[in-house]
């Protein structure tokens, strides 16, 4: 008895696994990577590469809709953005850019859109700190 009783669940289980189907959260060119999601679980911030070499920092509610440029390459200057990562608040995002393979800065996007350069670095390894004003570098 206690052998078909265990048949039993692993039959009930191999049905429930066979119904998850993965649905990808984007269908674009290029390449995407480096997902951070909203504190609240409402957004996501990635990077995508596009076919034409431009990258940048976009966003795109996980209800769909547009996905939108946060932040772009400078026009000026040869840079790459990457690494997001969004404040405890949901209300700041921080990320880097890349000029060169031991140049790189960590900026902090504010709600107004302005950016502000925190420090230069050389490895990308960041967290917010436990008071949740800044982001720190290790």
């Amino acid at each position: 008895m206690r052998l078909r009783r265990c048949a039993l669940v692993l039959c009930a289980l191999a049905s429930a696994v066979a119904q998850v189907r993965i649905t990808p959260l984007f269908d674009v060119a290029g390449e995407t990577s480096e997902p951070a999601v909203s504190p609240d679980g409402k957004t996501i911030a990635f990077e995508w590469c596009k076919p034409d070499y431009s990258c940048g920092i976009y966003t795109r509610s996980f209800g769909g809709g547009d996905i939108r440029l946060l932040i772009g390459e400078h026009p000026d200057q040869v840079d790459l953005p990457h690494s997001p990562r969004w404040s405890p608040d949901g209300r700041r995002l921080a990320f880097a850019r890349f000029y060169s393979r031991f140049d790189s800065a960590i900026f902090i996007r504010e709600p107004s859109g302005k950016e502000r350069r925190l420090s230069s670095v050389c490895d990308i390894n960041s967290q917010w700190t436990p008071d949740r004003s800044e982001e720190h570098t290790s």
